[in-house]
């Protein structure tokens, strides 16, 4: 039996789970690179907190969450590709481009593609190593 809901069933992105090594030094890295908040109850921001929580501009959190074993968000698909594990929508993509570029931050594979109908993308790593794509519709 089918239960009928009205509208759709998942509305957006609430927030987003991420392994580091180190929560301070990884909010330092995402402020510098996408000019995120420190959420309220992660404030201030210092050293030694097992778990970190920075909001976008659009609303939605990064919970900068310790981890000791090495996993990412990330993955290898089956024929060894390094997936991204998700992608958010930016503004102006060769902007942000040019300021991960000047602040050195490490990119993936796919740098500035044209996927057509898809927009167009590119791969950044964390400090940690977990691989996210960004877009520009």
């Amino acid at each position: 039996m089918s239960i009928q809901t009205n509208g759709p069933v998942l509305k957006g992105l609430a927030c987003i789970y991420i392994p580091v090594s180190n929560p301070y030094d990884s909010a330092l890295w995402y402020i510098k690179n996408f000019d995120m908040e420190v959420a309220g109850y992660s404030q201030p921001l210092v050293p030694g907190k097992d778990m970190v929580s920075l909001r976008t501009g659009s609303g939605y959190n990064f919970f900068l969450i310790q981890s000791n074993d090495g996993r990412t968000l990330s993955f290898h698909n089956k024929d060894g590709y390094h997936q991204p594990a998700f992608c958010i929508l930016v503004e102006d993509l060769q902007a942000v481009f040019q300021r991960l570029k000047a602040n050195n931050v490490v990119f993936g594979d796919i740098v500035l593609r044209d996927r057509e109908s898809c927009g167009t993308d590119l791969e950044v790593l964390d400090p940690d190593g977990n691989k996210f794509q960004l877009c520009q519709q």
